[in-house]
């Protein structure tokens, strides 16, 4: 897997992770005459939390009017505080969506650079190997030929001292 891939793979899971805790943390900081939500109120307001969070620009409105509503139903804020809370918890979701993805961005930017840099290295080293290759070939082919050729000598050379044998 490709060092861009890994850092996407990491990423997915943070921004999950991230979307599940502020969920919980906005469901946590609703309060009824100081006491927390009921747990059915809790349970309803994380998930429509939740489908506002990662709806689409289309299903936003419907998806913010729905946890207005719960605030409002839950009788934890009356409408014009439930409003403005849910304006809030939008615009800290975005800006902590910004940053991770900003994260995500630059952590793929620098793995296709390392990669780059990798793949340039792996390039200039397998050149060098493959001239190292060839140079011992040559070596090789230079030693065999002045093996050979001095093997010849030798042999040449004790075939010339024998002494011929005389004929009896």
């Amino acid at each position: 897997m490709t060092a861009a891939g890994e850092a996407a793979t990491r990423v997915v899971p943070t921004l999950a992770q991230e979307t599940k805790d502020i969920v919980s943390g906005y469901a946590d900081e609703v309060t009824v005459a100081e006491k927390p939500l009921a747990p059915r109120a809790r349970r309803e307001l994380a998930a429509n939390v939740k489908t506002l969070l990662t709806a689409d620009a289309s299903q936003r409105p419907a998806a913010r009017t729905a946890v207005v509503n719960t605030l409002v139903g839950s009788g934890a804020m009356p409408a014009e505080n439930a409003n403005a809370t849910v304006d809030e918890w939008i615009k800290s979701y975005d800006t902590a969506k910004a940053e991770i993805e900003q994260a995500a961005a630059t952590a793929a930017a620098k793995a296709r650079e390392a990669a780059d840099q990798a793949a340039a290295t792996g390039g200039i080293a397998s050149i060098w190997i493959f001239i190292a290759f060839w140079v011992g070939a040559v070596v090789s082919v230079c030693s065999g030929y002045v093996g050979a050729v001095g093997w010849h000598r030798k042999v040449a050379t004790v075939e010339v001292r024998q002494r011929p044998v005389p004929a009896t």
